[in-house]
């Protein structure tokens, strides 16, 4: 099952150069706003981690985010396949990056949750705290 090396929502992200994200403004783990309903243009920076036998064949994931009652509030779906690059090494774990633009409603404020999924196995948590300011 692949791992995740890091997990990061922020204001944007791009990789730079193969295998390597550059990232503005995060990580963000709070929002406070004084409007609430309100839209959010944000990013999530994911890099996977892939065994050897995980490499060259295609994997289906989900990000779900969703309030602290479970309940979904958007889904993004993906297919990656990570290549084998031809240093790669027995037991070297190989990375891969995947980077999601989004716009993001939020209705109340409260605790939220990014989970991420690949082939049906949850393999990461991440949290939002949004807050109304004073």
């Amino acid at each position: 099952m692949p791992g995740v090396d890091f997990a990061i929502l922020c204001q944007s992200a791009a990789e730079s150069q193969p295998n390597m994200i550059s990232l503005l403004n995060g990580p963000i783990d709070t929002i406070k706003t004084v409007k609430i309903p309100f839209q959010v243009p944000l990013t999530l920076a994911v890099r996977f981690l892939w065994s050897l036998r995980e490499l060259g064949r295609e994997h289906r994931g989900e990000i779900f985010f969703q309030d602290e009652d479970g309940n979904q509030l958007l889904k993004m779906d993906f297919r990656t396949t990570p290549n084998r690059p031809p240093d790669a090494i027995k037991g070297w774990r190989v990375g891969s990056n995947l980077i999601i633009g989004f716009a993001l409603e939020i209705k109340k404020p409260g605790i939220f949750s990014f989970e991420i999924l690949i082939d049906d196995k949850e393999v990461k948590s991440l949290p939002l705290r949004v807050k109304k300011a004073k």
